[in-house]
Protein backbone atom coordinates (compact mmCIF):
# COMPACT_ATOMS: atom_id res chain seq x y z
CA UNK A 1 0.00 0.00 0.00
CA UNK A 2 3.10 2.52 0.74
CA UNK A 3 4.60 1.74 -2.54
CA UNK A 4 1.00 2.67 -4.20
CA UNK A 5 1.09 5.62 -2.60
CA UNK A 6 4.71 6.89 -3.18
CA UNK A 7 4.21 5.94 -7.28
CA UNK A 8 0.96 8.13 -7.07
CA UNK A 9 2.55 10.66 -5.05
CA UNK A 10 5.41 11.18 -7.99
CA UNK A 11 3.21 10.49 -10.60
CA UNK A 12 1.14 13.70 -9.80
CA UNK A 13 4.51 15.70 -9.05
CA UNK A 14 5.48 14.99 -12.37
CA UNK A 15 2.46 16.22 -14.21
CA UNK A 16 2.98 19.75 -14.25
CA UNK A 17 6.76 18.91 -15.55
CA UNK A 18 5.52 17.41 -18.54
CA UNK A 19 2.27 20.14 -19.01
CA UNK A 20 5.24 23.26 -18.75
CA UNK A 21 7.40 21.14 -21.65
CA UNK A 22 4.11 20.84 -24.74
CA UNK A 23 3.38 24.23 -23.43
CA UNK A 24 6.74 25.74 -23.87
CA UNK A 25 6.93 24.05 -27.92
CA UNK A 26 3.52 25.45 -28.43
CA UNK A 27 5.06 29.14 -27.44
CA UNK A 28 8.22 28.75 -29.81
CA UNK A 29 6.75 27.38 -32.79
CA UNK A 30 6.17 30.76 -34.63
CA UNK A 31 4.12 28.21 -37.78
CA UNK A 32 0.87 28.14 -35.36
CA UNK A 33 0.95 32.17 -35.22
CA UNK A 34 2.16 33.21 -38.82
CA UNK A 35 0.39 30.13 -41.09
CA UNK A 36 -2.96 28.78 -41.09
CA UNK A 37 -4.26 26.50 -43.79
CA UNK A 38 -7.64 26.33 -44.99
CA UNK A 39 -9.54 23.23 -44.99
CA UNK A 40 -11.05 23.26 -49.06
CA UNK A 41 -10.29 21.46 -51.69
CA UNK A 42 -6.51 21.53 -53.26
CA UNK A 43 -6.18 22.90 -56.35
CA UNK A 44 -3.95 21.15 -59.17
CA UNK A 45 -4.22 21.21 -62.45
CA UNK A 46 -1.44 19.83 -65.28
CA UNK A 47 -2.70 21.80 -68.22
CA UNK A 48 -0.70 25.16 -68.99
CA UNK A 49 -3.61 27.52 -69.31
CA UNK A 50 -4.54 26.92 -65.48
CA UNK A 51 -0.58 27.97 -64.64
CA UNK A 52 0.63 31.41 -63.90
CA UNK A 53 3.75 31.92 -65.82
CA UNK A 54 7.29 32.85 -63.94
CA UNK A 55 7.39 36.59 -63.27
CA UNK A 56 3.77 37.45 -64.94
CA UNK A 57 2.95 40.67 -64.29
CA UNK A 58 -0.48 43.18 -63.82
CA UNK A 59 -1.17 46.23 -64.15
CA UNK A 60 -2.67 48.77 -62.04
CA UNK A 61 -4.01 52.15 -63.54
CA UNK A 62 -5.66 54.86 -61.33
CA UNK A 63 -5.51 58.79 -62.17
CA UNK A 64 -3.09 59.22 -64.14
CA UNK A 65 -0.85 56.61 -62.50
CA UNK A 66 0.48 52.59 -63.15
CA UNK A 67 1.75 50.12 -60.95
CA UNK A 68 3.16 47.09 -62.73
CA UNK A 69 2.90 44.29 -60.05
CA UNK A 70 4.96 41.00 -60.12
CA UNK A 71 2.19 38.25 -59.08
CA UNK A 72 2.74 35.02 -57.50
CA UNK A 73 1.67 31.52 -58.55
CA UNK A 74 -1.13 29.72 -56.57
CA UNK A 75 -4.79 29.02 -56.57
CA UNK A 76 -6.26 32.49 -55.81
CA UNK A 77 -4.12 34.08 -58.56
CA UNK A 78 -4.96 31.78 -61.43
CA UNK A 79 -8.92 32.32 -60.09
CA UNK A 80 -7.88 36.27 -59.86
CA UNK A 81 -6.14 36.62 -63.29
CA UNK A 82 -9.43 34.80 -65.12
CA UNK A 83 -11.33 37.72 -64.13
CA UNK A 84 -8.92 40.21 -65.16
CA UNK A 85 -9.49 42.70 -66.62
CA UNK A 86 -11.06 44.08 -63.55
CA UNK A 87 -12.19 47.73 -62.78
CA UNK A 88 -12.72 47.83 -59.13
CA UNK A 89 -14.36 50.84 -56.53
CA UNK A 90 -11.50 50.75 -54.02
CA UNK A 91 -12.37 52.32 -50.32
CA UNK A 92 -9.56 53.31 -48.23
CA UNK A 93 -9.07 51.64 -44.97
CA UNK A 94 -6.93 53.53 -41.98
CA UNK A 95 -4.58 55.26 -44.61
CA UNK A 96 -2.52 52.49 -45.36
CA UNK A 97 -4.64 50.34 -47.49
CA UNK A 98 -7.41 50.34 -50.64
CA UNK A 99 -9.57 47.49 -51.10
CA UNK A 100 -12.82 45.80 -52.67
CA UNK A 101 -14.87 42.90 -53.03
CA UNK A 102 -14.07 40.10 -55.40
CA UNK A 103 -16.12 37.09 -54.49
CA UNK A 104 -15.11 33.57 -55.48
CA UNK A 105 -11.60 33.11 -55.16
CA UNK A 106 -9.92 29.74 -54.26
CA UNK A 107 -8.24 29.53 -50.97
CA UNK A 108 -4.72 27.37 -50.81
CA UNK A 109 -3.06 28.65 -47.72
CA UNK A 110 -3.04 31.74 -45.72
CA UNK A 111 -0.82 34.05 -44.04
CA UNK A 112 -0.70 36.58 -40.91
CA UNK A 113 1.57 39.63 -42.37
CA UNK A 114 1.53 41.82 -45.42
CA UNK A 115 4.63 44.80 -46.44
CA UNK A 116 3.78 47.53 -48.30
CA UNK A 117 3.44 47.18 -51.96
CA UNK A 118 2.15 43.51 -50.93
CA UNK A 119 -1.99 42.92 -52.79
CA UNK A 120 -3.61 40.38 -51.10
CA UNK A 121 -6.82 38.37 -50.74
CA UNK A 122 -8.23 39.11 -47.83
CA UNK A 123 -9.83 35.40 -47.31
CA UNK A 124 -12.85 36.28 -44.58
CA UNK A 125 -13.94 39.37 -46.36
CA UNK A 126 -13.72 38.55 -49.82
CA UNK A 127 -11.67 41.74 -50.71
CA UNK A 128 -8.61 42.60 -52.54
CA UNK A 129 -6.22 44.83 -50.33
CA UNK A 130 -3.64 46.96 -51.50
CA UNK A 131 -0.97 47.63 -48.67
CA UNK A 132 0.63 51.38 -49.40
CA UNK A 133 1.85 51.74 -45.85
CA UNK A 134 2.96 49.54 -42.96
CA UNK A 135 1.90 49.62 -39.93
CA UNK A 136 3.29 46.17 -38.65
CA UNK A 137 -0.28 44.93 -37.75
CA UNK A 138 -0.79 40.64 -38.34
CA UNK A 139 -3.92 40.33 -39.95
CA UNK A 140 -4.79 36.55 -40.52
CA UNK A 141 -6.34 35.40 -43.31
CA UNK A 142 -4.50 36.85 -46.07
CA UNK A 143 -3.66 35.67 -49.72
CA UNK A 144 -0.93 36.98 -51.63
CA UNK A 145 -1.24 37.98 -54.96
CA UNK A 146 1.42 39.77 -56.20
CA UNK A 147 3.81 42.76 -54.99
CA UNK A 148 4.26 46.38 -56.52
CA UNK A 149 7.43 46.79 -58.43
CA UNK A 150 7.63 50.35 -57.51
CA UNK A 151 6.17 53.56 -56.60
CA UNK A 152 3.36 52.60 -54.18
CA UNK A 153 4.03 55.32 -52.06
CA UNK A 154 1.59 57.59 -54.79
CA UNK A 155 -1.27 55.74 -53.41
CA UNK A 156 -0.75 58.25 -50.67
CA UNK A 157 -1.36 61.14 -53.26
CA UNK A 158 -5.18 59.30 -53.56
CA UNK A 159 -7.32 60.34 -50.06
CA UNK A 160 -10.44 58.30 -50.00
CA UNK A 161 -11.83 56.03 -52.52
CA UNK A 162 -10.44 55.62 -55.98
CA UNK A 163 -11.36 53.72 -59.08
CA UNK A 164 -8.48 51.14 -60.06
CA UNK A 165 -8.80 48.94 -63.28
CA UNK A 166 -6.73 45.95 -63.03
CA UNK A 167 -5.16 43.77 -66.02
CA UNK A 168 -2.77 41.76 -67.56
CA UNK A 169 0.71 43.68 -69.04
CA UNK A 170 0.92 42.27 -72.07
Amino acid sequence: MKRIRVVFILFLSMLPLIGCSVEEKEKTNPENVITTSVQEPHYQSTKGSNMIEEKQQIILSFGDEELTVIIENNATVVDFVKLLPLKLDMRDLYNREKFAKVHGLHVDQTVSSYDKGDISYWVPGEVLVIYYKDDDEYISGLVKIGEIMEGVEVLENYPGNIEVTIDIKR
